[in-house]
């Protein structure tokens, strides 16, 4: 077995990807939208339709919103990655995931304290907060470290039948993923 990547270089990385980062993101976003709160008109938009908003609320929704969800999902990921203890190629998208969804609801909730009195307010923050999100977790997930082991599983080269019986081969599976990447479909795993 050969790894690439040792288990805590790895584990270091998704922690600062996953949690540190997003924690930091979310709290800069709900503090500068708190400090935006006086510019803004006292009743922003909360709900859009495809004719724009219908649902308005205060302004400080705005702030709950991104702390609520800026800051509250990378902690809650931090709690189920304390309490890991096998790391494998999930590790590196998860965390890609978890900031990636920090940078959408954080970008959107800006763009959308920025935009408030705009017409552009309905639609740019939402496809600006999406694109920005989706291209996070790309290129977060890209430049993690990713754990690759090479593991030969012995077969046997068949068992011999007779015309009309049945074999049934099982066993138990452990450390099973499954890639996907620019190369293709991976599947890799052992039996055990």
């Amino acid at each position: 077995m050969t790894t690439t990547t040792s288990v805590e270089t790895a584990r270091r990385a998704a922690r600062r990807v996953g949690v540190i980062l997003p924690l930091a993101i979310g709290a800069l976003a709900t503090v500068g939208i708190a400090l935006m709160l006086p510019s803004m008109p006292a009743e922003v938009p909360l709900h859009w339709g495809i004719s724009g908003p219908d649902a308005w609320g205060p302004a400080w929704v705005y702030v709950v919103w991104t702390a609520g969800f800026g800051i509250g999902i990378p902690a809650v990921y931090s709690l189920f990655f304390a309490s890991t203890k096998r790391f494998g190629r999930i590790g590196a998208f998860l965390p890609a995931t978890i900031l990636g969804i920090t940078v959408f609801i954080t970008a959107l909730a800006v763009g959308l304290s920025l935009l408030v009195e705009s017409p552009l307010a309905t639609w740019v923050p939402i496809i600006a907060a999406a694109v920005l999100g989706i291209a996070t977790t790309f290129i977060a997930w890209q430049v993690m470290p990713k754990l690759e082991t090479e593991e030969r599983i012995d077969v046997p080269a068949g068992i011999p039948l007779a015309e009309g019986q049945t074999a049934v081969w099982s066993g138990t599976t452990r450390g099973w993923s499954v890639n996907a990447g620019p190369t293709g479909l991976k599947v890799r795993g052992r039996f055990g």
